[in-house]
């Protein structure tokens, strides 16, 4: 199957692009919703999802969505979709992320070029400057161990400098990870990452992922769609 690729520069320190996505994937979710719920083949549920009219796709996706409960998974269809990210994210923040094992992530060493994650916390307490300091003298032990030994030198940095990673996960997963990530319990590092996330896939899949969000929008998103 071919996908999508978008070549585009990566938006600001704190990057998340999607890079690569199943083509058509409001559609191909909408064929495999019709095949599993029929004794139709593939190609004909394929024509069917593919002829359908916005309204009628839209038809399609509220009826599964109406049914949901805030501890419902997304149908198994929405397997059938596939989205790559490439992030650029704090040590803290990649904590979080590599819990989903659902999911295939493949990390670059942390990189102190690549920034830091200064908590607003930090910045509302006017100690933004202490923590930079902080900041640099781990770069600078990074640096003079780096010379020597190379492997061992990333743990000389911080919760806060970044590494870069790429991020493949299936559209049912990803509903399940913006349901712990985007809500408001979630830690906020990894909270403001999903909601770009799940923004960067409802470009693609209006319809499919007008339901990801965080359980706490739950009965707002289910009146708005």
């Amino acid at each position: 199957m071919p996908y999508f690729q978008d070549s585009g520069p990566a938006p600001g320190p704190v990057a998340v692009r999607l890079v690569q996505h199943t083509p058509d994937p409001d559609r191909w979710v909408a064929a495999a919703l019709l095949f599993s719920a029929s004794a139709q083949p593939l190609e004909a549920c394929r024509q069917a999802a593919f002829a359908a009219s916005a309204e009628g796709l839209q038809g399609l996706f509220r009826e599964v969505f109406c049914r949901m409960e805030p501890w419902d998974v997304l149908p198994r269809a929405f397997e059938q979709v596939e989205l790559t990210f490439e992030l650029t994210l704090s040590a803290a923040a990649h904590a979080q992320l590599k819990r989903h094992r659902m999911a295939t992530l493949l990390a670059q060493p942390y990189e102190p070029s690549l920034g830091r994650t200064i908590p607003e916390a930090i910045q509302q307490a006017g100690l933004s400057d202490v923590f930079q300091r902080g900041l640099d003298r781990s770069e600078q032990l990074f640096g003079r161990i780096a010379a020597v030994l190379p492997e061992v030198a990333p743990y000389a940095l911080t919760n806060a400098h970044h590494r870069r990673v790429l991020f493949r996960i299936n559209a049912r997963a990803l509903g399940h990870f913006a349901r712990l990530r985007c809500d408001a319990e979630a830690q906020w590092d990894i909270r403001r990452i999903a909601q770009t996330m799940v923004e960067r896939a409802q470009e693609v899949m209006p319809q499919a992922a007008a339901f990801l969000g965080g359980k706490d929008c739950f009965e707002r998103l289910k009146q708005d769609f």
